[in-house]
């Protein structure tokens, strides 16, 4: 009895000299390739760099949120919105025409709050302020109407409006008032302004 066995007719011939060497190094480099896409640290262990997408043994431990970032977010939101508290130095200052009165010029410690439901309060060189505040175009800026009272230069007690324009990064407001007084001649011009601060 006579065998004669022959191997099926296959797509590929599979010796070693013609297996397309091509292939087996194009497999390796993709597979290593793809590991270390992966892999998210690499480490140094008993003196070997490796690649592994667990922390790796030294590697220090992240600190919990919270701390000096924290205190930076919660000044962050403190100039989110002109809302609360501004205080700073503002300038006090009335023209009659074009010549500034003397006598109303001041640079004083200043207060005004803004309340969520747009109420104004203040206070600064004697004065009293109430009034109210409104959004305005810009998210950055609020329309003010305010009234001085009790000032100790009389021309400020009046209906001054102007705004406070928030500049977040820089972390202040720019609060600017103004009145004319028409009545007078020639005509009075009355501001206040000046740079505020939580």
């Amino acid at each position: 009895m006579n065998f004669n066995l022959q191997a099926p007719d296959l797509p590929y011939d599979f010796r070693p000299s013609s297996f397309p060497m091509k292939s087996i190094i194009s497999l390796v480099i993709g597979l290593l390739v793809s590991g270390a896409a992966f892999a998210q640290h690499r480490c140094v262990e008993n003196g070997k760099t490796i690649l592994t997408d667990r922390p790796c043994a030294s590697q220090p431990i992240p600190a919990a949120s919270g701390g000096a970032n924290a205190v930076n977010h919660v000044g962050d939101a403190a100039y989110a919105t002109t809302h609360g508290a501004w205080r700073g130095q503002v300038q006090f200052m009335a023209k009659s025409g074009t010549t500034v009165i003397n006598e109303a010029h001041a640079v004083v410690p200043f207060v005004i709050e803004l309340d969520p439901q747009g109420r104004v309060t203040g206070t600064g060189n004697n004065c009293s302020i109430k009034g109210i505040a409104a959004p305005s175009v810009a998210d950055t800026i609020t329309s003010l109407d305010i009234t001085l009272t009790g000032c100790a230069y009389a021309g400020f007690n009046r209906q001054m409006s102007g705004r406070l324009a928030l500049y977040t990064a820089k972390k202040y407001v720019d609060f600017s008032v103004q009145s004319y007084d028409m009545q007078r001649r020639p005509t009075g011009y009355y501001e206040i302004k000046g740079t505020l601060r939580r």
